[in-house]
């Protein structure tokens, strides 16, 4: 026979993530660009990009292109949480406009996802 193993984790559970979750982190901005313009700096955590919110995030391919791409032109709501001064955290909401710019893409900024 075997010998088996018990293990058994004891006190308190982990605590539920608080607050919204965060979908990607924007990677380098290009200046000049849409992403440039709105402000959105490099090392932001996008909470929601227009109707797209953690909780209905599939990938950047499946959730974030098709509504950047359906709001080109128009205005699209990103909410966002940066690190302040000080390491105080800001939960900001800024207005993206995605539009063809001298640049690749309708945003100009690089986002990497959050798994």
């Amino acid at each position: 026979a075997r010998p088996s193993l018990s293990v058994s984790f004891e006190g308190p559970a982990p605590a539920p993530a608080q607050g919204p979750k965060a979908m990607v982190t924007v990677g380098t901005v290009h200046a000049g660009s849409p992403a440039h313009e709105a402000g959105l700096r490099e090392g932001d955590s996008v909470l929601r990009l227009g109707s797209v919110t953690g909780a209905t995030f599939e990938s950047i391919e499946r959730s974030l292109v098709p509504a950047i791409k359906e709001a080109e032109g128009k205005a699209l709501e990103v909410e966002l949480v940066r690190m302040g001064p000080g390491a105080q955290v800001e939960t900001l909401t800024v207005t993206l406009r995605p539009r063809a710019w001298s640049g690749s893409g309708l945003v100009g900024c690089m986002l990497h996802p959050h798994y």
